[in-house]
């Protein structure tokens, strides 16, 4: 698709311009040549990305395009190839208590089988800090439970709350992990507001939007194109396992850039306000 090329053509240039600029200043993850093989087919293809301070990056794409492989290989969950530095250090050298201090994930399914209540749940962010007080851990779990309006929930086991409640109560164990730290840190996420009424998918992005402040970022895998237009200040747009589009979001939401991803006709509508609404023809 030759308009495709162009606008990769021009970002790749914009992209290199920001690289010989910034490298190094502000970086909290950088992935070069990432590939990821399991039962011998290629998942992930020689992906090459950086997600910076301040930032919410969307990951975007079809069903099987490679999102949660990037999720997983990233985090250090899945065997990978490339290079992947993490606050400026290869990800193979950090523990995973100390790497945890500053980075959390939520996956796109948790399971437990075990009668935790919401309060012992989201304490388990606590875990990778227990150079502060139990009393200090449990505050700062009531006090997220509370921004969150998830207090009715504390005293109830997860395995009777509905499937958006437990996914609103996994997303503040994340939140929680990285409360009060003070160096920069990233919040990955994988499909966050997937069981979510539209009002708990507002919850939980302005949450998300907020714990970008300050030298903190997000890479969350988002399936709602709307949603990416309101919260999101970069897409990355995979296609079969490869990265075929990085840009700030007006430029990734485009039609020719949605079409190819996705294989469907897709109409980006502009607002007075600048807000964009994607629709499929």
């Amino acid at each position: 698709m030759k308009n495709l090329e162009f606008y990769n053509a021009v970002d790749r240039s914009i992209s290199a311009s920001i690289n010989n600029e910034s490298m190094g200043h502000g970086l909290l993850l950088e992935v070069a040549e990432l590939s990821v093989q399991r039962n011998r087919k290629n998942l992930l293809q020689g992906l090459h990305f950086q997600v910076r301070a301040g930032e919410f990056v969307a990951v975007i794409g079809a069903n099987g395009a490679g999102k949660s492989t990037l999720v997983r290989a990233v985090t250090g969950e899945w065997d990978a190839t490339g290079k992947i530095k993490v606050f400026g250090r290869n990800l193979a050298s950090w523990t995973r208590k100390e790497l945890a201090k500053r980075m959390a994930v939520m996956s796109q399914k948790t399971h437990l089988d075990f009668s935790f209540t919401s309060q012992q749940v989201v304490e388990m962010g606590r875990l990778p800090h227990t150079h502060f007080s139990a009393s200090h851990n449990s505050n700062v779990a009531r006090e997220v439970l509370k921004s969150l309006t998830l207090t009715e929930y504390a005293d109830r086991a997860l395995t009777s709350l509905s499937g958006g409640e437990a996914q609103k109560v996994q997303f503040a164990r994340a939140v929680t992990q990285l409360s009060g730290v003070k160096e920069p840190t990233l919040l990955i996420l994988d499909e966050p507001t997937a069981a979510l009424d539209l009002a708990q998918q507002k919850v939980i992005l302005d949450a998300t939007r907020h714990s970008c402040q300050s030298n903190n970022a997000v890479l969350a895998v988002l399936h709602d194109l709307n949603q990416v237009a309101l919260y999101a200040d970069r897409v990355l747009v995979l296609r079969n396992g490869r990265l075929i589009f990085d840009a700030p979001t007006a430029q990734a939401l485009t039609p020719p850039i949605l079409s190819e991803a996705y294989g469907v006709n897709i109409r980006v509508e502009v607002l007075t306000d600048g807000r964009r609404i994607i629709l499929v023809d």
